[in-house]
């Protein structure tokens, strides 16, 4: 379990190189969308923002205590859900991580 969080963590971070490291990538900054009582910030990789937005508003519905919640398989992503004290962070990742979906909510302050 401790593994798969490392990666995930490790995948979050590979979102955020600057477009022009990345540019061999279809990185895509979509927005934001609002669900489950915050803002959610939703960046997506080779999935179109038309897809990843509703699959982040979708899976944020409802709040999930736990420091990691599986939220199942959607579109052909894995997602699972990482909750911390003030912030929230969905992944999403093919079986292959070719194909993202990021959502994450702001620190509250």
């Amino acid at each position: 379990m401790k593994a798969r969080i490392l990666l995930a963590a490790a995948a979050v971070a590979l979102t955020a190189v600057p477009p022009a490291l990345s540019s061999g990538t279809a990185f895509s900054k979509c927005g934001n969308v609002s669900a489950g009582g915050a803002k959610w910030s939703v960046v997506a990789t080779h999935v179109s923002c038309s897809a990843a937005k509703p699959l982040v508003k979708k899976l944020a519905s409802k709040p999930h205590p736990g420091l990691a919640t599986r939220l199942g398989t959607h579109k052909g992503l894995k997602c699972i859900e990482y909750a911390k004290k003030h912030t929230r962070e969905i992944a999403c990742v093919s079986r292959d991580a070719t194909r993202t979906v990021y959502g994450v909510t702001p620190p509250k302050k």
